[in-house]
């Protein structure tokens, strides 16, 4: 079962099965290992709901829980792998709010371990 989005009184947390956020054109998906759920709510809302949420690049916003391993990546980037295996992209203009999300300074590599 996915988040109840009609619950504003306060964020409530994710539902284990939601890997991130993802926005595909017009449309917005929770992302799960058992395929893309549609959102019905829209990117930025859906962020605003669930602070765990990191926007790590223009589409696409991931629990920090499913952080497990950031690299150096093409043209000032970062790969992010997330606990299952996914690689996404933490873009350059992201670099800041995810640091801070992480609790640090700047996006160093990281490599978390279980």
């Amino acid at each position: 079962m996915l988040p109840d989005l009609d619950q504003e009184d306060e964020p409530s947390r994710l539902e284990p099965e939601v890997l991130y956020l993802e926005r595909i054109q017009r449309d917005v998906f929770w992302q799960t290992l058992a395929g893309p759920i549609l959102c019905p709510t829209t990117f930025d809302h859906t962020l605003q709901l669930y602070p765990e949420l990191c926007h790590i690049n223009r589409n696409q916003a991931v629990p920090l829980r499913r952080f497990r391993k950031i690299e150096p990546g093409p043209k000032e980037d970062c790969t992010l792998t997330l606990d299952h295996g996914t690689r996404l992209v933490i873009t350059r203009p992201r670099h800041p709010h995810t640091a801070e999300a992480l609790g640090c300074d700047k996006i160093l590599a990281i490599n978390a371990q279980d």
